[in-house]
């Protein structure tokens, strides 16, 4: 590719973007963009295979025990639970960035908080919390919560909630058609 031609290519923006970017100020990197594009595709596919298009907290419980874990779940898991324990839990308290979540005050969020604080590390229940964060992700996205800042530093929380709704897909035997 000729310089001109990469130099064209660089700036080429979609026109939902470029309205965004002009009209609400949005400033996301490419990074940003793709990471955010990618976890609405792939939730997506996880609510539509493990919860059959009609998502809720219950509803991914059940999902996640269909999985039948027992072991010791993937490095996905493992690396968003260090990455949202440093995120969300701080001095055996719930960070601010936790309350932004939304949870309700309901088993679900105190599942959250057991496996957040590292009182609770058992495969079932942390995988149930991991991907309990990543439906608030969702639902802050979609119901606009994240537009109170612009979708800003919200990078790693897309990055590490596709990498462990690629794997719940895969796990679950709903998703397993798709694994090649």
């Amino acid at each position: 590719m000729d310089d001109q031609a990469e130099k064209v290519a660089t700036v080429v923006i979609s026109a939902p973007m470029a309205w965004l970017t002009a009209s609400h100020g949005l400033e996301l990197t490419d990074d940003e963009i793709d990471a955010i594009r990618d976890f609405t595709l792939i939730w997506g596919l996880f609510e539509g295979k493990t919860m059959d298009t009609r998502g809720s907290q219950d509803r991914l419980a059940a999902a996640v025990e269909r999985m039948g874990l027992s072991a010791a779940l993937p490095a996905t898991f493992q690396e968003t639970l260090a990455f949202w324990r440093e995120r969300y839990w701080d001095a055996g308290e719930p960070t601010h960035a936790f309350w932004i979540l939304k949870f309700s005050d309901n088993p679900h969020l105190e599942n959250v908080r057991s496996v957040l604080s590292g009182a609770n590390d058992d495969p079932l229940k942390v995988a149930t919390a991991m991907l309990q964060i990543a439906m608030r992700l969702r639902n802050n996205l979609f119901h606009g919560t994240k537009w109170r800042y612009g979708i800003s530093g919200q990078l790693e929380n897309f990055v590490h909630a596709n990498a462990i709704l690629m794997d719940a897909i895969q796990m679950s035997p709903e998703g397993a058609e798709f694994v090649t």
